[in-house]
């Protein structure tokens, strides 16, 4: 049995047609637009979002298609840019040296915010904290303010969740979004956020590996007939587990490959500077692994194509991870850990195994559990097939972006009414 588990560089200004926004109006005029149209003012109400990033990269939505870049940060591109194609006016403001405009979003230094101000603005979503000389400029801000969204993808115990132990910081924040169950009980447990002000919008799949699912996905029976593997979440997080098992998991199935594309280039740290250049040296010596390094979504989802099964012998809590909900809309099997979010992301797809804490054991438990499904694969070829078009179906159905930033919208016509003076 298989598996165990079109706007200018920055939002419009309002005219006194259309004030800050608070209305159902907004909301079905987002929703009733095609795809391909762009809303302005003169054409009615608009709603404006700026999406606000303080861990200091900068990018655009183009940034997330052409080179790698952080979870949190591609999810961001992502749900900006289908948010503007529903007729929103988005606007993300971030470590970006200079104002740009493409796929719909502008993307604005940070620091302009605290020349701007936020009045302007219908909504502010802060991703994954924020700093202090944002709460100054927040509370400075005269009433009505916009509706101030707390998004992260990070766990409570993350130093950037760290403000939230602050009651007053608590009620700035008319809404909080979580990306999983998991996590967002981990926030009410250690902070009492709220549950009547939080919302769970899981991340979602790139474009590009949505592109790749519809056009059709090899089946899993001819990759495990040549067995490739893959590592495509970032180094720290059992890049070392899995480089200590490959060696064990080779000797049982003498062809299987491994492919590693990961780096903290994902996060802007240089070559020289990345602390894990060990890991890579070590997958670059040891037989039958490829260090490839990470890749833009677009190349990483074509390359997923050729591979059987993502090896992931997660040691860090996730709260989502969006590289195994991608590797299952690529078709590859999922082996990781049943730790933090994993299985809620998983929805009952791939197999996990409780990882031991003494890493040579977890590698040498990790490596019997990938002889068992390359040997399994490859013996039960309609079995996997049929698992893989199942995993498929339910990303497709549950996992996109389009889908996503729909549901955002809908949750925001619904909380928006709600929004309270702040203190």
């Amino acid at each position: 049995m298989i598996g165990t588990t079109a706007c200018d560089n920055q939002p419009p200004r309002s005219s006194g047609a259309c004030q800050p926004c608070r209305s159902e109006q907004i909301f079905d005029c987002a929703r009733a637009m095609p795809d391909d149209a762009r809303h302005t003012v003169d054409e009615g109400p608009v709603l404006r979002i700026a999406i606000l990033d303080f861990m200091g990269m900068g990018y655009s939505v183009d940034t997330a298609y052409s080179r790698p870049i952080g979870g949190t940060q591609s999810a961001t591109c992502y749900l900006a840019e289908e948010m503007a194609r529903l007729g929103c006016a988005v606007t993300l403001y971030n470590g970006v040296a200079e104002p740009t405009h493409d796929r719909g979003v502008a993307a604005r230094p940070i620091a302009e915010l605290f020349q701007t101000g936020v009045s302007d603005l219908d909504v502010v979503v802060v991703s994954g904290g924020c700093s202090a000389g944002f709460v100054t400029l927040w509370r400075d801000t005269p009433a009505p303010r916009p509706f101030l969204v707390y998004w992260t993808g990070h766990m409570s115990d993350q130093p950037t969740a760290a403000m939230l132990a602050d009651a007053d910081f608590r009620a700035l924040w008319d809404g909080f979004v979580f990306v999983s169950r998991f996590q967002a009980d981990a926030y009410a447990a250690t902070f009492g956020v709220p549950a009547d002000r939080s919302t769970i919008l899981p991340y979602a799949i790139a474009p590009a590996f949505e592109a790749s699912a519809r056009a059709g996905a090899p089946p899993l029976s001819a990759r495990f007939a040549a067995p490739i593997l893959a590592y495509t979440s970032t180094p720290f997080r059992g890049l070392d587990v899995l480089l200590g098992a490959f060696p064990r998991i080779r000797e049982s199935v003498p062809n299987v490959r491994l492919r590693i594309y990961s780096s903290m280039a994902l996060y802007q740290v240089p070559d020289d500077q990345d602390p894990f250049g060990v890991f890579y040296a070590q997958a670059r010596r040891t037989e039958g692994v490829e260090y490839v390094g990470p890749l833009p979504q677009p190349r990483l989802a074509e390359a997923m194509r050729e591979v059987c099964a993502l090896a992931y012998p997660n040691t860090f809590e996730e709260t989502f991870c969006i590289a195994a909900y991608e590797a299952l809309s690529a078709g590859c099997f999922v082996a990781s850990s049943d730790l933090g979010a994993l299985p809620e992301t998983l929805g009952g797809f791939g197999i996990l195994m409780k990882p031991d804490a003494d890493k040579r054991i977890h590698a040498e438990h990790f490596a019997q559990m990938m002889v068992w499904l390359l040997t399994n694969g490859r013996d039960n070829p309609d079995s996997f097939d049929a698992h893989q078009r199942r995993q498929i179906d339910h990303v497709l159905t549950n996992g996109v972006w389009s889908i996503r930033a729909q549901q955002w919208l809908d949750w925001l016509a619904q909380a928006m009414p709600q929004a309270v003076p702040h203190p």
